[in-house]
């Protein structure tokens, strides 16, 4: 079975996540796997050996659209003009996936949050993943949005919500939507902590700061890199490690202590390593990290829908402690990274909803092959 899989460009979150299932399809059936996305999860998914369409590089990547709309610091509002903006980069997405759609000629067409399907219906069966049904905030421009997403919903053969069964109402959308829980991560994707710390070098505390694939966070990593300072005092032996990621940047000298890194290819590994997390609150961030145990401060964007929600989403998790961004300040990080630091972590959680999607679209693709023999 041939399947082209489009993955969003909003950093990278659904690629990971994505990465998980196609390594599952795989293990289970013959399948072969062509991905069209566009950066940064274009270089992510080279990096982890994926083929890749070579149409890619024509999409719009959807992170700086994104990134436009931070009006200040962890702060974004989707505004009229920049929500037109973003339909036409993900119509012109649409036009470029329509082509590797042509080209390829795939049975199954899988997308991941992949917003060009609503502007593009492939002639074959569509399968769709997300985490989110619809935005919450207010205004012209949302509830276009979501007049456009609960459309594509009902309209693809196969929906996929990486969430619980209360989090919607199935009647919204149809028999055919399920609900597999939040992505996270199984303990095989996982190896022994000590052996990782070894692997990659650490000693003493250490502290991961990562704000996503995207350039949004800037705030965070000034801050924490002041409250390292303080820390640093009690802490000797502290190291932070701050990921850039593929879009970040920070162009000044940093303490001692602080290490700079750009692109992880295995950024869970690196989380569960170390003593605190400071992160905003992406789902595909926050799953790992419920799974993983290790401590965190997680800091939403102001306004941004998704992460405001996803702390009543996360707030069971005992390991994960939400600080609103109105209050960062470089004394009140490196008090609750400290309470962080001399704090045990949690027992690691199962929570393998990218394995169990993955099951979902395994027994739809064995359907489909019983109706062909018919």
């Amino acid at each position: 079975m041939k399947i082209l899989f489009l993955v969003s460009s909003i950093g990278l979150g659904h690629a990971r996540r994505s990465l998980k299932v196609v390594e599952k399809l795989k293990e289970q059936r013959r399948v072969e796997v062509t991905w069209l996305a566009g950066e940064p999860v274009l270089r992510f998914l080279r990096e982890h050996g994926q083929e890749v369409h070579n149409l890619s590089r024509e999409l719009s990547s959807l992170s700086p659209g994104v990134e436009k709309m931070e009006r200040e610091a962890g702060r974004i509002n989707i505004g009229i003009r920049n929500g037109v903006k973003l339909i036409g980069s993900i119509r012109h997405n649409a036009m470029i996936a329509k082509e590797a759609y042509a080209q390829v000629i795939p049975d199954l067409v899988i997308g991941d949050e992949a917003w060009e399907i609503a502007y593009w219906r492939p002639n074959c069966r569509v399968v769709f993943l997300t985490d989110f049904i619809r935005y919450t905030a207010g205004g012209l421009i949302a509830y276009v949005l979501n007049k456009v997403l609960i459309r594509l919903y009902r309209s693809v053969d196969l929906f996929i919500f990486y969430g619980d069964e209360g989090e919607y109402d199935p009647g919204l959308i149809g028999p055919h939507a399920h609900h597999v829980g939040l992505p996270g991560l199984s303990r095989r994707d996982i190896s022994d902590r000590s052996k990782i710390r070894e692997k990659l070098g650490l000693s003493g505390r250490t502290i991961v700061v990562t704000t996503g694939g995207t350039s949004i966070g800037s705030d965070i990593l000034r801050v924490a890199i002041e409250a390292h300072k303080t820390l640093r005092k009690e802490f000797k032996d502290l190291n932070t490690i701050i990921v850039l990621g593929p879009r970040g940047s920070i162009n000044k000298k940093v303490p001692d202590g602080v290490k700079l890194l750009g692109f992880v290819k295995d950024l869970p590994s690196l989380m569960y390593s170390s003593d605190c997390v400071i992160t905003q609150a992406g789902t595909a961030s926050l799953s790992e990290i419920a799974s993983l145990g290790v401590r965190c401060i997680a800091i939403p964007i102001e306004e941004h829908f998704e992460q405001l929600e996803n702390i009543r989403r996360f707030s069971i998790f005992e390991n994960i402690e939400f600080l609103p961004r109105r209050d960062l300040t470089p004394e009140l990080l490196s008090m609750k990274a400290r309470e962080c630091i001399l704090s045990k972590p949690l027992p690691f959680k199962e929570l393998n909803g990218a394995g169990r999607a993955a099951e979902v679209i395994l027994h739809y693709i064995d359907r489909l092959g019983e109706l062909s023999e018919k």
